[in-house]
C-alpha cells in the first residue's frame, strides 16, 4: 500500500457506534482508528513518518486490538 493511501485510511476511518462490555468504543479495535487517535492525542504528525514507520504503527495497533479483544 502506498503512503498516501495508508494516510487516507487512517484519516478517514469512521467511528463505530457500539461499545464493548467495559463501555469502551468498539472503534478501538480498528488499527486505523487507534493510530489516528494516538496521533491526535500525542500530537504526532503522521505525514512526517516513513511508509515503513506507518506500517509498523498500524501493525502494532492491529496487534493491540487483537490482544485487548
Amino acid at each position: 500500500m502506498e503512503k498516501e493511501e495508508l494516510l487516507n485510511k487512517i484519516k478517514n476511518v469512521e467511528k463505530v457506534a457500539g461499545k464493548n462490555s467495559m463501555g469502551a468504543s468498539e472503534s478501538w479495535y480498528d488499527a486505523y482508528y487507534m493510530v489516528r487517535e494516538f496521533a491526535k492525542r500525542k500530537e504526532v504528525n503522521l505525514e512526517n513518518l516513513t511508509i515503513s514507520e506507518l506500517n509498523n504503527l498500524v501493525a502494532l495497533a492491529d496487534f493491540a486490538g487483537e490482544v485487548f479483544y
